[in-house]
């Protein structure tokens, strides 16, 4: 806009009247005004392009162009008015010339964005290396620094396991982690009072007295840590004791007391960053969470060391492994609606609102290992759960081959075959007589011929479970064989309670190995079975490659879940997914919706693993699909593909899962707890 100082008095007040219009939104007083201020002597090609800019808003839109165009006869080099010119254009459906006008826009100002985008969205890219000559070099240059900084990162992200096995110490040589190991400090921030409940329970009087000793101890350190301490006994020994070690701090009147109770069971002793953790997640809970419990350290009598890294919060593997917690965290009102402050009791009143710290923050004394409960082979033996129909899906390369062997297998060992409704997908390469597909026709399944289609593991099964209307679908792979009896009342017994999604078994190598225990995320960058190549009889920890337990995912071999379900989350995901980790995917659909993933260690089958796809697809081309679906998965899973909440972060993701310890970082284990909340 020219000098107010030079410019006629006449024109100046019309420029104050306008603009005052503008910023009303008045539009058609504002160009009015605009000008009557150019007609007036104006001769600024700013106030034209405002003026344009005004009969835009107008709707006058040939007119807006008009005015851009004497703008620009006044001043060329005018990089807005250029840009305005072009929204007219565009406005006017005039599109060749309206990127025309955005290139010049460019050419003049490559710094401004709305003119790149503008060019960019009518899919005109190409003007813009016309318009900055110097583009293509300066395009080439930041791609060759991408590229080293790819090359950086890969080197990086290839050295990254190598480094953290640095840190690595054989799982078997706890005591030896042990020593290396400590704790970080929690983060500060402000946390919530914390009361102390010491609970000897059955401890001896010596452990119990020991107990206090320490605790005393660990208070005196840090004077803050607690609001107050009391002492569930009868032992007048231990009570006189408690009252001379916590002074002021003891017996005081609880009854109006809110916030959280730490309570200490079984003469346990608490490790020295243990309040300070507990105090922190105490604070950063949400409100329906009851309860913290941690990993611990077990004392034996024989004076050795053991783990028990906890495998996340699975209220089904801790009890059936005979485990209670010796020190947890647990809101006042829940404390009140448990009655007592055994383990059990208050383990029972937090329910499933259970937060699991992967901190080793408590020593339990000898008299509290575990006693796990007695191994069942068949459980199904003794319930009769109602036996609805079961769709068995599975695509065939091999019927007369594969197929016979896992179809006579499921009806022989089922309780009630005639229940099991079979749809199969024939993907020979060409149609012929088939005696095993002749059979499953003739005993009321359906065979879907796809004969010489590309495979396509995802579709075939969505295809073969396109028309069910049974409650469960079973996807099974034909390499499998059946070796449980009445699996399939143990299949509805599991999906007897409603929060289960999906179920896997336990599957077998045919020379008797460990082939699949569930599916691990996040080993060695993607994922694996649990247990592969493991002794039949390693029941592994937890024992929980032969429980029923919750498990990230389970194999496709060998997958079952519900019909209602599946079909609300669009089943598997056959266009970006088609062979591999689209079992993967599935699980974690169920597990954002809010269902679980149960691994049945009481189903077992014989799989002899990819046998069709080494007939389809050669090592090269396997490998290629697999860090294609691999790099998809992160994609779109990110931190959930890379995280399973049942592999405690003490274990290393490097190499054979569960044979090697590392201290998890501030990082992990805010990032463990994060997951255990619902966020997908």
């Amino acid at each position: 806009m020219s000098d107010p100082a030079e410019a006629p008095l006449g024109w100046q007040a019309l420029l104050r009247e306008a603009d005052a219009a503008r910023d009303a939104g008045n539009w058609a007083a504002a160009a009015q005004a605009y000008r009557a201020a150019i007609e007036a002597g104006c001769n600024d090609p700013a106030i034209d392009v405002q003026l344009g800019n005004m009969l835009k808003e107008s709707g006058e839109w040939v007119a807006a162009a008009g005015r851009y165009r004497e703008a620009l006869a006044k001043r060329p080099e005018d990089a807005d008015a250029w840009l305005q010119l072009g929204h007219c254009l565009k406005l006017l459906g005039r599109r060749a010339p309206a990127a025309e006008a955005y290139q010049r826009a460019f050419a003049l100002d490559p710094r401004r964005r709305d003119s790149m985008e503008e060019l960019l969205a009518l899919g005109e890219a190409w003007r813009l290396g016309e318009a900055q000559p110097r583009a293509l070099d300066l395009l080439e240059e930041t791609l060759h620094a991408v590229r080293d900084l790819r090359r950086s990162l890969a080197i990086i992200e290839a050295r990254l396991p190598m480094l953290e096995s640095f840190a690595t110490v054989k799982a078997d040589r706890f005591e030896h982690y042990l020593a290396r190991y400590r704790c970080p400090a929690a983060p500060g921030g402000a946390t919530p009072p914390i009361d102390l409940l010491l609970r000897p329970g059955e401890a001896s009087i010596g452990q119990a007295a020991r107990a206090i000793a320490e605790t005393a101890r660990l208070l005196r350190a840090a004077p803050l840590a607690v609001r107050s301490v009391e002492i569930e006994t009868e032992v007048p020994d231990l009570i006189a004791l408690a009252k001379r070690e916590f002074g002021v701090l003891f017996g005081p009147e609880v009854a109006a007391l809110t916030g959280w109770v730490l309570v200490l069971a079984e003469g346990a002793v608490l490790r020295p960053e243990a309040i300070g953790w507990f105090s922190h997640f105490a604070a950063r809970a949400p409100a329906e969470t009851c309860l913290l419990l941690a990993d611990e350290v077990q004392h034996h009598l024989d004076g050795t060391l053991t783990p028990v890294f906890l495998p996340g919060y699975d209220p089904m593997l801790l009890a059936a492994a005979g485990h209670l917690p010796v020190a947890l965290c647990i809101r006042r009102e829940v404390l009140r609606r448990a009655g007592a402050a055994r383990p059990a009791a208050l383990m029972a009143a937090a329910g499933a609102e259970v937060l699991h710290l992967p901190l080793l923050l408590a020593d339990r004394p000898p008299a509290t290992v575990a006693k796990p409960a007695p191994i069942i082979a068949s459980p199904a033996a003794s319930v009769a759960p109602r036996r609805y129909p079961i769709r068995v899906i599975v695509s065939t390369y091999a019927p007369d081959h594969l197929l016979s062997g896992c179809y006579e297998s499921a009806r022989r060992s089922a309780a009630a075959p005639g229940s099991l409704h079979w749809s199969v997908i024939d993907n020979r390469d060409v149609a012929g007589p088939s005696p095993t597909l002749a059979q499953i026709e003739r005993e009321g399944g359906t065979v879907i011929a796809q004969h010489g289609e590309p495979f396509n593991w995802a579709l075939f099964n969505n295809q073969g479970a396109s028309d069910a209307r049974e409650p469960l679908l079973l996807f099974v792979n034909d390499d499998v064989t059946f070796l449980t009896q009445h699996w399939d009342l143990l299949l509805r017994e599991a999906f007897a309670d409603p929060g289960i999604g999906a179920a896997g078994a336990r599957l077998l190598y045919p020379d008797g190995r460990l082939q699949h225990a569930g599916i691990l995320l996040g080993v060695d960058g993607a994922t694996e079975h649990e247990g592969r190549g493991a002794e039949s009889a390693d029941p592994g920890p937890w024992q929980r490659r032969v429980r029923r337990r919750r498990a990230a995912a389970v194999t496709g071999a060998f997958l079952a879940c519900r019909q209602e379900s599946f079909r609300m989350l669009g089943g598997f995901d056959a266009e970006g997914l088609p062979v591999l980790f689209n079992d993967v995917d599935y699980c974690l659909k169920l597990r954002a919706a809010g269902q679980k993933v149960l691994f049945l260690g009481d189903v077992e089958a014989i799989h002899q693993e990819s046998a069709t796809l080494a007939r389809r697809f050669d090592t090269s081309v396997r490998d290629a699909a697999f860090a294609l679906a691999r790099d998809r998965m992160r994609s779109r899973w990110g931190a959930h593909f890379a995280e399973d909440g049942s592999y405690n972060p003490h274990y290393a993701r490097i190499g054979t899962p569960f044979g090697a310890l590392v201290p998890p970082s501030l990082e992990r284990i805010e990032a463990w707890v994060a997951g255990q909340l619902p966020s997908v």
